[in-house]
């Protein structure tokens, strides 16, 4: 037991330095457990976009119901429409709820022109890592929705991200911010005409550092070191 738990604790540890370092990536999703990645301490936002029910629920995280502008964020283009009642993958039939709720509907944008699109996060603090999490559902066949994104935190990361490469996917960010920073701006740069990034929802977590992880697990065996003493 002992050993179980100081191998969790470790790679629990490893997880986080390696999630802390990295930059933009992707993966394949498939259902409310996996949305997410696991061991967020909070949430600074979480917003279903242009839902019209009040939002989804993923995981036991709310995503708030979510106009273009809304509390510490804005979602701006040159001229975004919006979608209501998409037939995703995760929900052939709509209506569902959880991830299928969360990618019923969404934001994008109607410019003929390859499309540009940008989403600013604000009230955020220097020094803390954080994850921003976009989740997605596939409208159309793969490289169908190629977006060139870029963040402005100090690394000014990018990535050529195919929003159709997965029938459900999310894409991750794992950012900390300059001394004085509070807020960071993601661009989404269209690689053709309606080709625009689709806005279904995301989140934004406060990371743990790894060092607190592992203390969680130290803590956990003197706990258990306890109870077998008694």
């Amino acid at each position: 037991m002992f050993k179980r738990l100081f191998t969790l604790s470790l790679g629990l540890g490893l997880l986080w330095a390696s999630t802390a370092s990295a930059q933009f990536s992707q993966r394949v999703i498939t259902n409310d457990a996996d949305a997410l990645l696991p061991g967020a301490v909070s949430y600074t936002h979480a917003v279903d976009l242009n839902t019209d029910d009040g939002g989804a629920v993923i995981n036991g995280v709310t995503f708030g119901e979510g106009a273009a502008v809304g509390s510490n964020y804005t979602l701006a283009g040159d001229a975004t429409g919006n979608f209501q009642g998409f037939d995703s993958p995760a929900d052939p039939g709509a209506g569902g709820a959880g991830l299928e709720d969360l990618l019923e509907d969404f934001f994008f944008e109607l410019d003929p022109a390859p499309p540009i699109e940008s989403l600013t996060l604000t009230g955020l603090s220097s020094g803390v890592v954080y994850r921003t999490t976009f989740i997605n559902a596939a409208f159309g066949g793969p490289g169908g929705r190629v977006n060139q994104i870029t963040a402005d935190d100090p690394s000014a990361s990018t990535i050529a991200f195919d929003q159709n490469f997965a029938p459900l996917n999310a894409l991750d960010y794992t950012y900390t911010l300059a001394p004085g920073d509070t807020d960071i701006t993601f661009t989404f740069n269209g690689s053709a005409a309606q080709a625009s990034f689709h806005q279904y929802g995301f989140a934004n977590a406060v990371v743990p550092e790894p060092a607190s992880l592992g203390l969680l697990g130290f803590s956990a065996l003197g706990l258990l070191a306890r109870r077998r003493k008694a």
